[in-house]
Parts: structure tokens; C-alpha cells; sequence
């Protein structure tokens, strides 16, 4: 574990993969290892495609880790993403949007 050594931290297309409690769990990991005008910067699409035709277009389908699927299992509106930030401790969002061609999704700017 890290402790306020990061200017920033990019959490790029992962959140998504996980469920809410590791969700939070990242979010509250990542502020303790930011210094103190330190910024959270997060990419995630809000993918709702089926799973299966996620896999179709994956040529690893299945787990990077064991529980976390290398499928969008979690896509998440604007505000459920800032309801799980604030849960994890965030207190300042910019969003704007992403559009990734399979799906629109969300970037963040935390602090």
C-alpha cells in the first residue's frame, strides 16, 4: 500500500470489471496513496452489451483475477459512479463524457 506519494493516479477502463464493495474499496486505496492536491483520473464505459457478445469480440475471455472478469459485468450510470465516489471518499467531480464506439461512457477528474 501506498501512502500520499501520487500526484495523480489513472484508473483507465477497470473500475467497470468490478463489483460496488472493491468499487469503493479502489477509490478509498487510491486517495490514501494521493498527496494531498493530488487527482483521481477514471475512464469507464458504460457498456451494455451482453456478456456473450462481449466475448465473441475478446480473444481472452474469462478473469484477469480471479473475480474480476475481463467483461463490463458492472456498466454504470453518471450517478451511480459519483454515489460510489462519494462512498469512497471523493468530494470534488468533473465528469465528461467518453465515446469508445462499442459504447458511451464517463471520464472523471476526482480531488
Amino acid at each position: 500500500p501506498f501512502t500520499a506519494e501520487w500526484d495523480t493516479i489513472i484508473l483507465g477502463d477497470i473500475l467497470e470489471h468490478m463489483n460496488d464493495r472493491d468499487f469503493v474499496r479502489t477509490i478509498q486505496s487510491s486517495l490514501r496513496a494521493l498527496t494531498p492536491n493530488g487527482r483521481l483520473v477514471l475512464t469507464l464505459p458504460e457498456d451494455g452489451r451482453l456478456l456473450q457478445e462481449q466475448a465473441l469480440q475478446n480473444e481472452n475471455p474469462g478473469e484477469y483475477l480471479p473475480g474480476i472478469s475481463r467483461a463490463h459485468t458492472q456498466p454504470r450510470t453518471q450517478q451511480q459512479i459519483e454515489a460510489l465516489l462519494s462512498l469512497g471518499g471523493v468530494t470534488h467531480v468533473v465528469h465528461a463524457p467518453v465515446d469508445w464506439g462499442f459504447a458511451e461512457g464517463h471520464g472523471f477528474l476526482c480531488f
